[in-house]
């Protein structure tokens, strides 16, 4: 847990201050995954309803996050901001050229889905996997 905690952390802050996080000297920053249109698409009237984002994986680390999100087919969403919560916190979310994006809770992330199923899916983001389950948390 302590790789994927720093990583947390980061995009907080990252989210707090609005900007972004320049890239180390001689690199350039990217934020399109590589042949991002090739995977599962994911449309409106599947996404619609309400889903748990489990946890995030990456390095062998888990960071476990049980946050529920209300998604809407016209691309609103309704999220908490953590599990203790009430879901009131309002959003929006896009798919668009094979990458999801979900604003303004993980906008940082551009989800690239690996794989989905009638009640889950597994995004791909910064080098870790985002695990998400169709209905609430714990439920």
């Amino acid at each position: 847990m302590k790789a994927v905690l720093p990583i947390a952390a980061a995009l907080a802050l990252s989210a707090c201050s609005g900007g972004e996080e320049a890239a180390p000297a001689g690199e350039t920053a990217s934020t399109e995954p590589a042949a991002a249109a090739d995977g599962p698409t994911i449309t409106p009237e599947y996404l619609a309803g309400e889903w748990c984002y489990l946890r995030f994986e990456a390095g062998g680390e888990a960071s476990e996050e049980n946050i529920n999100y209300l998604f809407a087919a016209d691309g609103s969403l309704k999220y908490q901001t953590n599990s203790s919560t009430p879901v009131d916190m309002d959003g929006s979310w896009e798919f668009a050229d094979g990458i999801l994006t979900i604003k303004p809770a993980l906008q940082f992330f551009k989800f690239v889905p690996t794989t989905i199923t009638d009640d889950a899916m597994m995004l791909e983001a910064m080098g870790g996997q985002a695990y998400w389950k169709k209905g609430a948390c714990g439920g």
